[in-house]
């Protein structure tokens, strides 16, 4: 059972570690994962790994300290899983 098909889930964080797991395991609960993280290569890393495991994925690289980041990277979320 896909508990978060139709659900797009924002990963702060997820260029490795807990936020990286969690992208895997939301995307296999069937979310559309948005990879965020200020890593842009380690975030590449982690959506190719979604990816992979058959889920979508979306890097955006994001400081979630910055509300203008946040917004940015949202308004990018909202165009590509719109």
């Amino acid at each position: 059972m896909s508990l978060l098909k139709g659900r797009v889930a924002i990963i702060t964080g997820a260029s490795k570690g807990i936020g990286r797991d969690m992208s895997l395991v939301f995307a296999r609960e069937g979310a559309q994962v948005v990879c965020a993280a200020r890593s842009e290569e380690l975030l590449r890393e982690t959506a190719a790994r979604v990816r992979a495991a058959g889920g979508e994925a979306l890097a955006v690289v994001c400081d979630a300290s910055r509300e203008d980041s946040v917004r940015a990277m949202v308004a990018e979320a909202v165009r590509t899983f719109g």
